[in-house]
């Protein structure tokens, strides 16, 4: 989910204000957002992830030897590198 997204769905959305313990009234914006996620540190995302990982393992839902990773390819305004461009 975008940055843009996910203000879109804390401004329209009452279980997502609810999860994220928003007063109402308050909208943030996606650059608040962003470096809000930005401020947490690396440290703190393993944490979360191992807390999840050994939730999943207690109840059966994933072992955690396997993962898996999606992306998504998407145009961008650089030109292939050729050996004349390089020099």
């Amino acid at each position: 989910m975008s940055y843009q997204e996910l203000a879109f769905h804390l401004e329209d959305s009452a279980s997502f204000r609810a999860f994220a313990r928003l007063p109402w009234g308050w909208n943030p914006k996606k650059s608040v957002l962003h470096k809000t996620i930005s401020a947490i540190r690396a440290q703190t995302f393993e944490e979360i992830n191992g807390v999840l990982l050994a939730s999943a393992r207690q109840e059966k839902l994933e072992s955690g030897k396997v993962v898996r990773v999606d992306s998504t390819v998407t145009a961008a305004l650089i030109h292939e590198p050729s050996d004349s461009s390089l020099l």
